[in-house]
């Protein structure tokens, strides 16, 4: 691992288009997820919007990718109100298989929204949405 986020940090410093150095920061997140490194996590999503490395040249692929990560690491570390926040914002244009197939994160969509959110926000952002609703079905 140390090797990888070396070499991750050396071709960093080498690129210079935007889109590049977004896709080494979702590499990064990558490995953090595999070895359950939390501190590496949280400093790729920190780098990510410090730079404002996705206000600067992203794309809302990339701005969506970024928030089902940080969903995914929120949900990691219990924290499942902002998790379900950012699932529900992305599940319309999820594009981040490389995480997990798309009825697993319906799937954790689902289950943060029924954990985190109060009644009303739960109908109307989960329940509401076609996506959603055959999960819950499912889960009944």
């Amino acid at each position: 691992m140390d090797k990888a986020l070396e070499q991750f940090r050396v071709t960093e410093n080498k690129t210079v288009a935007v889109g590049q150095k977004m896709d080494m920061v979702f590499y990064m997140l990558q490995l953090g997820f595999f070895y359950m490194d939390f501190d590496l996590i949280s400093k790729s999503i920190d780098k990510a919007k410090i730079f404002k490395l996705f206000e600067v040249g992203g794309d809302w692929e990339r701005k969506n990718r970024l928030k089902v990560y940080e969903g995914l690491y929120c949900m990691s570390t219990r924290n499942f109100k902002k998790a379900a926040t950012l699932f529900l914002d992305s599940i319309s244009t999820f594009t981040t298989y490389e995480l997990f197939p798309y009825d697993t994160f319906r799937f954790y969509t689902v289950l943060t929204s029924i954990i985190s959110l109060d009644r009303v926000l739960l109908k109307q952002m989960a329940f509401s949405s076609p996506h959603c609703i055959i999960i819950i079905i499912e889960l009944v």
